[in-house]
């Protein structure tokens, strides 16, 4: 499975459980942030940052004396182009202009800061940086809280998790004074309180405002639990606690919170773009970051957004790929990053681990037994451990903009890779490599060729195959899907008249600027196609492709045309949306069904009659029901009840093998990019069979402008068809 031509949500999470009782039923739906979680540096930062916290919207340094609260915000930019992904080069002018807010919190006349991790999570870190592994950094355990002995005379600090929100508290021992304690906040224009709810308030140059909410001050005598009334104080540029009595015999605890206002409405994201998942349930999400931009002020390991002081300099993500358990703990996070521009774009998982890939233009991407770069934007194949340590990474390419959609791998552990390239001097087999001849050798011009490229389990091309796939025109591909047999299943859009054909096609490109879907099914070596069809009726393109155990592909994608080649019984034959909306094209979903020799079985629309629909991603469980999702602007989208309320944009429906009914249909309130489909290994399989169906995607912050697509939060929602839902919140 792969996301298809979209920037995607953002990543690191919490669940929040519901359960329904009835397929139909209407759950409540409350979404949590994800927890904070504490790193220690072990040389992944700068040598002064002893800890550093992952919060929702900012990240916390802690230095000796000292916590550093940084976000970078961007201005509006437009997030999708047409409705598809913005390509990478539009990406790095889209990624400029970031502002990096950064505001200090000392403890005036405290001790030196000692830091110990407390509560591990099991979670690691792994950053790989550049192409040196003498400067990678491996297996940092994530910590639930952060204790800071001695802050103070008899006074600790601790710094934890709650919900999502980040609290600390002063644990003041018998006997000592919380007089002590006095706020000192570098990097403030103005620090007042909040007359009515008792909040400090302290505002940055940049806008921003941190906020530490009106704290909660207790003592705990045996079983009982005192309140003692307490609030801020502010003295000169400083900020102290002001109480009520209390039994000096007895600890005191306070216990302030804090948030961000601007900061959450506008601090760098992280951008999720693929989903997979393992036999043993785990989830494997793909993307990249801004999460640990610090800029050059902080010691960041990623390239990260510079402030605006340091013009004509780009904000850069880094690549990533997240590990998360059943319930959606984080087992790892590992980030892949050289000096400039990296993306990861899909993933691929099983039992030895997880293969990524993407595009890359940083020189010094980790390249771990092999590299064929060759300049420009160039595609990475990444494939990392169980654990999020590196087994191999190779990069390869032409001298213009190669770049990566899909992947897949099959049981030998060889990979097969898919997108699209700009570039004559692509690495084909008989050009640079032994092998069989490819199905196409040549470049077939226009502004890109689809490609596909297999390598092997230790991530080469030499015994693998690379070939273009293209006409004239341009041509890309979006996803690709392997069989048992080892035949590669590719989908895409392509506007060539002339694209390589093999059997009969249901459509073809008319010319001037239209376009089809196509489908391609490759021989094992890769030296042809048993078939390779168009199908559409002009402004059409798949965006995602399943395979089954019988040889049958499945595809999702979207068409503007009215003639579009739909079967009978179809669950929706005609095309339920206008052509043209507001003076534009107007899209519905298409799910088409392909026989293992090229015959259209079974083809539908899917979308409501006032707006616009995506089919964006597809599966497949044992018994061959097909699930697809993607997003919709329609008020009418068809289909049972839901079962989940107030459509605002994502679905994910369930449809019968023959594509003439819908089972069940979700809404989720977000842009959902990719589903990974759970199947049994099992020969007896039943009706009772347990499938999950996992997915991710990203809704824009409430209140925010959807125009600026770093105010997106991510998230994996794990829907047991059943069903049970298990939303992971990724922001």
């Amino acid at each position: 499975m792969t996301c298809r031509n979209i920037l995607c949500g953002a990543f690191i999470g919490v669940c929040a459980v519901v359960t329904t009782a009835n397929i139909f039923a209407a759950p409540g739906y409350k979404p949590f942030k994800h927890p904070v979680v504490f790193e220690p540096n072990q040389g992944q930062l700068a040598p002064e940052i002893q800890w550093m916290a992952r919060a929702s919207g900012y990240r916390m340094l802690i230095t000796a004396d000292s916590a550093t609260f940084v976000s970078v915000e961007t201005t509006g930019q437009p997030l999708q182009e047409n409705g598809t992904r913005l390509s990478a080069a539009a990406a790095r002018s889209v990624l400029a202009n970031g502002r990096e807010t950064v505001l200090r919190m000392k403890l005036a006349g405290s001790r030196a800061w000692n830091v110990n991790g407390v509560q591990p999570t099991g979670g690691v870190s792994n950053y790989l940086i550049g192409n040196d592994p003498k400067h990678w950094h491996s297996n940092i355990p994530h910590y639930g809280q952060m204790r800071i002995a001695g802050v103070y005379a008899g006074i600790d600090l601790l710094f934890y998790d709650n919900k999502g929100d980040l609290e600390y508290d002063f644990i003041v021992s018998p006997g000592a004074n919380p007089k002590q304690i006095r706020l000192a906040f570098e990097g403030a224009d103005q620090i007042s309180l909040d007359q009515r709810e008792g909040d400090l308030r302290v505002k940055t140059a940049t806008g921003a405002e941190f906020r530490t909410h009106r704290p909660k001050v207790f003592q705990e005598t045996g079983s009982r639990r005192v309140e003692i009334a307490g609030g801020y104080d502010i003295v000169g540029k400083e900020a102290v606690f002001k109480l009520a009595s209390y039994d000096v015999k007895h600890s005191l605890v306070i216990d302030p919170t804090i948030t961000f206002t601007t900061f959450l409405q506008g601090g760098a994201e992280d951008i999720a773009t693929g989903i997979a998942v393992d036999g043993a349930a785990n989830s494997y999400v793909s993307g990249w970051t801004f999460s640990s931009d610090f800029g050059s002020t902080t010691g960041s390991p990623l390239k990260g957004c510079k402030p605006v002081t340091r013009p004509n300099t780009l904000c850069l993500p880094a690549a990533f790929v997240a590990k998360l358990s059943p319930t959606g703990g984080i087992l790892f996070f590992t980030y892949l990053s050289g000096s400039d521009l990296d993306m990861a774009s899909a993933i691929a998982a099983d039992a030895t681990g997880a293969y990524v890939t993407g595009i890359t233009f940083s020189p010094e991407f980790p390249v771990y037994f092999s590299s064929y770069k060759r300049g420009g934007g160039d595609v990475f194949v990444t494939k990392l451990s169980p654990t999020g340590s590196l087994v191999y990474s190779s990069v390869f390419g032409g001298t213009k903009i190669d770049d990566a959609s899909g992947i897949a791998v099959d049981a030998t552990q060889s990979v097969y890779v898919t997108g699209k390239t700009q570039s004559a001097d692509y690495p084909i087999s008989t050009v640079s490599f032994p092998g069989l001849p490819p199905m196409q050798k040549l470049y077939g011009g226009g502004s890109d060729d689809a490609f596909v490229t297999k390598l092997d389990s230790r991530g080469l091309l030499y015994d693998g195959y690379s070939t273009y796939l293209g006409g004239s025109d341009i041509d890309e591909a979006a996803d690709i899907a392997i069989d048992a047999s080892g035949f590669a299943y590719v989908t895409g859009i392509t506007f060539s008249t002339n694209f390589p054909k093999v059997g009969p096609s249901f459509g073809s490109p008319r010319g001037n600027g239209t376009s089809t879907a196509f489908v391609t099914k490759l021989v094992p070596g890769g030296s042809g196609a048993l078939y390779s069809l168009t199908l559409g009726g002009g402004s059409d393109e798949g965006n995602a492709i399943a395979v089954g155990a019988n040889g049958n592909a499945y595809i999702t994608g979207d068409t503007a045309s009215a003639a579009f080649p739909i079967t009978a019984a179809a669950f929706q034959i005609n095309k339920p949306s206008p052509q043209i909306l507001n003076g534009l094209a107007n899209f519905d979903g298409f799910v088409a069904e392909i026989s293992p020799g090229g015959l259209l079985l079974f083809a539908t629309y899917l979308g409501g009659t006032n707006g616009a629909t995506f089919g964006r991603s597809i599966g497949l469980n044992n018994l061959g029901e097909v699930y697809v999702a993607g997003s919709t602007s329609t008020t009418d989208f068809p289909g049972p009840s839901p079962i989940t309320p107030n459509p605002t944009a994502g679905f994910l429906v369930k449809f019968p093998p023959n594509l003439n009914a819908l089972s069940f249909r979700i809404y989720l309130g977000a842009q959902i990019n990719d589903i990974a489909v759970t199947r049994t290994s099992s020969r007896f399989v039943s009706a009772l069979t347990p499938t999950s169906i996992y997915t991710t995607g990203f809704r824009w912050k409430p209140g925010t402008n959807v125009s600026d697509f770093m105010n997106i939060d991510g998230f994996v929602v794990k829907v047991e068809d059943g069903p049970v839902l298990t939303q992971f919140n990724l922001n």
